[in-house]
């Protein structure tokens, strides 16, 4: 498969590889960045991190610049261009694909909190409350996951660019009902 298919073999190697007491962060390193679909390459790659129980992401490269250290000459470089930011020899600005990474944090982390919250709800012995949580999370975020993989990673097949920022609000629902 290309760089951003996913496979369920793919997956259950990785799954396996952390069954087997291996800590997994997930790297990316597809290119041109700017080619590939901020939502679905960047952001994205928490929500897969997550699926699979890896605690973190990488990509290549944040400063690349195509080789040149410049993504304004984009014609000029010699090499392709990783960076999700735009960057010169003397500043980086921000780009659709670094928010999307920083996106995909924030999302990460409110799976996080709402892991911790159903986890201090069973030592409070609300596990009523957890259960239906937990069971109501693992519902919605395999359906998102299910989504994402249809979309694709192309900017030009048409998809759903709600569907992470509604799914967030989801997880902020469930949190919210669990005070």
């Amino acid at each position: 498969p290309n760089t951003l298919q996913r496979t369920d073999q793919l997956k259950e190697f990785y799954i396996n590889q952390r069954k087997n007491g291996r800590t997994l962060w997930l790297y990316s390193c597809s290119g041109p960045a700017k080619l590939h679909d901020p939502i679905m390459y960047h952001r994205a790659q928490c929500w897969y991190a997550y699926e699979i129980g890896a605690v973190g992401t990488f990509f290549w490269a944040f400063g690349c610049g195509g080789g040149i250290g410049d993504s304004w000459a984009s014609y000029t470089q010699p090499g392709t261009e990783y960076s999700p930011y735009f960057v010169s020899k003397t500043s980086t600005m921000h780009s659709k694909h670094s928010e999307a990474l920083r996106e995909g944090v924030q999302d990460y982390e409110y799976f996080i909190m709402l892991q911790k919250r159903i986890v201090k709800l069973r030592r409070q012995g609300k596990n009523a409350a957890a259960d239906k949580a937990q069971t109501e999370f693992d519902a919605f975020f395999k359906e998102i996951i299910a989504k994402l993989a249809k979309n694709g990673g192309e900017w030009r097949a048409p998809k759903d660019y709600d569907i992470l920022d509604n799914a967030r609000l989801k997880i902020l629902a469930i949190l919210e009902s669990l005070k």
